[in-house]
């Protein structure tokens, strides 16, 4: 399970009546068909490589899966951009014989997912969109791929739907186990829920309140190289949901305790505008391994101390110990900060982390009076792009 606490934060204790009228988010009702999943899936699994295509809330939540937990040992190559001597170098690593394609898409307009994927058109190929009359859909049906129906879900709260199972149960994940703690931390995050019991109400509540006062980046580290790739999916969640009418946060992410060496420093010492998001793992599976110091070194100097300081001290605490100096620099400094504590780094511990980052922003963007799932400036770019490539063929 996961536990989270404010340190010089409060968060409200009501609910406005504009968002408890509104009850809980529609993501948070659908519950994929992984039974459905499967038998589509069957006749794909004897490929000991995959690739998945896609932008953005499409593989966002996958390549979190992909790093933090243990699938069944086939090589994935997560592909978001249509750079072509990648690709190349992609087809000469990963071969037809061996590798299935996952193109993932819900509108299945985007272009760069469209270009990527035609150039591996005589892969076996597996499309998830939300339309077969799309142009994705179009281009699988005339190539024959694989379709597997994209649910009515914005992407980047998709991640407990198909775009993100298919993938995932062919990468041999318990996605039964990770539909079941996102499930669970829904509930837990509930409308219906008192407020002082909603650990995502709380904690956007408490970063709205900060935000009322300037303090409107958030920092997020990590202390766990198996959760950096929630970063991406954080900044997105974050960005696309609120950052909108002119108003929204920024999100600054980095992996601890690396952070410490560049961007505690903007924490700390910087414009006094930024809030901290601290997650940590409390137990890792080694709880045996600690720092041995040779006899003779034992006496080196090392800042106020001697090596011998750090001898037996077991290295699943050293990384909790890293944390607990920035905890503690902010708490001397008295600049606000979230602790998330997951317990351990499993499918329902990961799958919460998710889910709760999936309310903490719906609860952001409701508190600040923007549409939590539209995402408007995102396409004049794309448009921009595309028009570029329809004038270079005249």
């Amino acid at each position: 399970m996961i536990h989270t606490k404010l340190y010089g934060i409060e968060s409200h204790g009501t609910y406005p009546e504009n968002i408890r009228s509104l009850g809980d988010p529609s993501f948070t009702k659908y519950k994929e068909n992984i039974a459905e999943i499967k038998i589509e899936l069957e006749n794909y699994q004897k490929f000991s490589n995959i690739i998945v295509i896609g932008h953005g809330g499409s593989i966002s939540t996958f390549a979190v899966y992909v790093r933090a937990l243990k699938g069944n040992g086939k090589k994935v190559f997560l592909l978001n951009t249509n750079e072509i001597d990648l690709i190349n170098n992609i087809k000469n690593e990963y071969t037809k014989l061996n590798t299935v394609v996952v193109c993932i898409s819900k509108s299945g307009t985007n272009i760069t997912n469209l270009e990527a994927v035609l150039q591996f058109s005589d892969y076996p190929v597996i499309v998830v969109t939300e339309n077969i009359q799309n142009a994705l859909g179009s281009i699988a049906e005339y190539y024959g791929w694989k379709i597997i129906k994209h649910p009515p879900l914005g992407g980047r709260f998709s991640g407990f739907s198909a775009s993100s199972f298919v993938p995932a149960l062919l990468f041999g994940l318990p996605v039964d186990r990770i539909q079941k703690g996102a499930q669970e931390m829904y509930a837990l995050c509930s409308i219906n829920n008192k407020p002082n019991d909603n650990p995502a109400w709380k904690i956007a509540s408490a970063l709205h309140r900060l935000e009322l006062v300037g303090k409107d980046e958030i920092y997020v580290a990590l202390y766990s190289y198996y959760l950096e790739t929630t970063i991406p999916l954080i900044m997105q969640l974050v960005h696309e949901t609120t950052g909108k009418e002119g108003k929204g946060w920024t999100v600054i992410g980095a992996v601890g305790p690396e952070s410490q060496h560049h961007t505690n420093q903007r924490y700390f010492g910087g414009k006094n505008n930024m809030v901290g998001v601290f997650a940590t793992v409390n137990n890792q599976r080694d709880k045996k391994t600690s720092v041995s110091i040779p006899h003779e070194l034992q006496h080196t100097k090392i800042r106020e101390g001697t090596l011998t300081d750090i001898d037996n001290v077991l290295l699943s605490k050293s990384l909790l110990y890293e944390f607990e100096g920035t905890k503690q620099d902010a708490l001397q400094q008295k600049i606000p900060f979230i602790h998330i504590e997951l317990e351990k780094l499993d499918s329902q511990n990961v799958a919460q982390f998710i889910a709760l980052w999936h309310m903490i922003v719906y609860y952001l963007a409701r508190l600040i009076n923007v549409d939590p799932f539209s995402q408007p400036q995102v396409e004049n770019s794309k448009e921009i792009s595309f028009q570029l490539r329809k004038n270079a063929q005249k």
